[in-house]
């Protein structure tokens, strides 16, 4: 995020969640073992050969003109890391949840002791 949006403590952290986590590698390195004419290969290459060719052939998008942000070509794997991301995003939203719920469970406990 920092080398796109302006530096700030939010996306610094966002961007060592997804160093410390290696996001990226590990799904390079997923998308490498997908069979070569295998459905999720396929459909990840159609995918972004549709962003590519979006972009190549249009103006760049509006949110990309607020930042002035040129897009490097997009890849399949880009896909995976921000799944991958985003689902490591949620289960983290998850576990906080659970934790304030044992939290209220245990102070309903001492109250009611």
């Amino acid at each position: 995020l920092t080398e796109v949006f302006p530096f700030d403590e939010t996306n610094f952290k966002v961007d060592m969640i997804a160093k410390q986590f290696k996001f990226r590698e590990r799904s390079e390195d997923n998308f490498k073992k997908y069979s070569e004419n295998g459905t999720a290969k396929t459909v990840l290459t159609a995918y972004t050969d549709g962003i590519n060719e979006y972009i190549a052939s249009n103006n760049r998008p509006f949110e990309f003109m607020l930042v002035n942000y040129y897009p490097e070509p997009f890849l399949p794997s880009h896909v995976t890391t921000v799944i991958r991301f985003v689902s490591y995003m949620g289960l983290d939203e998850i576990c906080l949840t659970v934790e304030k719920l044992i939290i209220e469970l245990i102070r309903s406990e001492k109250v009611s002791a």
